[in-house]
């Protein structure tokens, strides 16, 4: 069950993860192609658009730095304090990475 497995983002979390890859290997030999998705919150847009209902304009490239670095506190902001929707533009990331460029059908 859920409740017998280690927290996320905990060493022993990390460890039951590597044991289940060492598994994976010997079981079906050793992946040539190793593949990490980390897509970056504090600057998605997407991220942003979904943390507000209203309407969401793209910044300017011609910002100031202390334009910068205030539109990035907000941003800082709005990951920390809506991470359900940093998962949901995670989740889009991941679905686009499956589909484009993995070719993985999830239907079948």
């Amino acid at each position: 069950t859920s409740a017998c497995k280690p927290v996320g983002h905990t060493n022993e979390a990390a460890a039951a993860g590597r044991r289940k890859v060492f598994a994976l290997g010997d079981m079906f030999g050793e992946s040539s192609i190793f593949l990490s998705v980390t897509p970056d919150d504090e600057n998605s847009f997407k991220v942003k658009l979904l943390a507000h209902t209203g309407k969401q304009r793209l910044s300017s490239l011609q910002l100031s730095d202390q334009e910068c670095i205030a539109e990035l506190d907000v941003r800082k902001a709005m990951r920390t304090s809506h991470p359900g929707v940093c998962s949901l533009a995670f989740q889009d990331v991941m679905d686009s990475v499956l589909s484009a460029i993995i070719r993985w059908d999830k239907e079948r």
